[in-house]
């Protein structure tokens, strides 16, 4: 329910007499809310029974995690990245991203990983732009596995995001 007045407070900003979508709180939305949402709304949908409270050492974890996806530069694009920048082992992140989000590693890059590429897609002024250049930034190699993830997170294939994005640029 959270998940969706975020998205319906955000559509209405956006469209015929918002604030417009180049603005502060549609950013925020789109690039922070919405997606911490998102996962938060997965986690919730699993039936996870959790053994214990997160430890102070996991917390730590995800909080270097979160600050290091909050940098504007790419997000680390393996599951060993990410756990050293967790500074644990791959199976400590996989037990904390399990307990926290109740998805595994993988699946959480990928979810950050499609975001960044939706944003990028969204925010591009050049009409030259390559799906495939920005996908490959973030660490996507093989187009019809990305565009099929994408579809599924997003609904549509980045060129429809593209096209959107552009046509209402003019």
């Amino acid at each position: 329910k959270m998940l969706l007045g975020v998205f319906a407070e955000t559509t209405r900003k956006v469209g015929p007499g918002g604030i417009g979508i180049n603005t502060e709180p549609v950013r925020c939305a789109l690039e922070v809310t919405i997606p911490r949402l998102i996962l938060s709304t997965i986690a919730g949908a699993q039936d996870l029974k959790i053994r214990s409270p997160l430890t102070n050492r996991r917390l730590r974890a995800l909080a270097a995690i979160e600050r290091r996806l909050a940098m504007p530069t790419t997000p680390p694009t393996t599951v060993g990245e990410l756990s050293q920048v967790a500074g644990v082992s791959e199976r400590t992140l996989q037990y904390l991203l399990k307990q926290k989000y109740g998805i595994t590693p993988k699946a959480y890059l990928n979810i950050v990983r499609l975001n960044g590429v939706h944003r990028a897609l969204y925010r591009t002024n050049n009409r030259k732009a390559k799906i495939a250049d920005i996908a490959n930034e973030w660490g996507f190699w093989h187009m019809g596995q990305f565009a099929k993830d994408y579809k599924g997170l997003f609904g549509e294939l980045p060129s429809v995001t593209l096209a959107n994005r552009l046509v209402r640029r003019g």
